[in-house]
């Protein structure tokens, strides 16, 4: 089963693969632009999963997925602890880097 949504820019194609959610992202042509899922944390590479637990010990994760494209895999993870939300990118296995940081009131 498929649920399709259409917006003005991208077809959103939402499915159940082996009992996990996916999102198939489509241009408006057809062409397959991103597939995305959630994961948690010991799914993702070793390398991502160690600089994770030394670099942000003190913060619980709140969301993490992975974006497939073009044979590219990116993870974002949402970290929090009680003073900053902060999300993380991570391409290709090459450590994390700051996407985006929120101080909390």
């Amino acid at each position: 089963q498929v649920k399709w949504e259409s917006t003005k820019n991208f077809e959103k194609a939402t499915f159940t693969m082996d009992g996990q959610t996916m999102f198939a992202y489509y241009s408006q042509s057809g062409d397959l632009i991103a597939v995305i899922r959630n994961i948690i944390s010991t799914q993702l590479p070793g390398n991502q999963l160690k600089s994770l637990k030394k670099n942000y010990n003190g913060y619980w994760i709140t969301d993490l997925f992975e974006v497939t494209s073009d044979n590219d895999t990116v993870y974002y993870i949402t970290v929090e602890n009680p003073d900053y939300k902060i999300v993380l990118k991570s391409k290709n296995s090459c450590g994390w880097e700051l996407y985006s940081k929120v101080t909390k009131i």
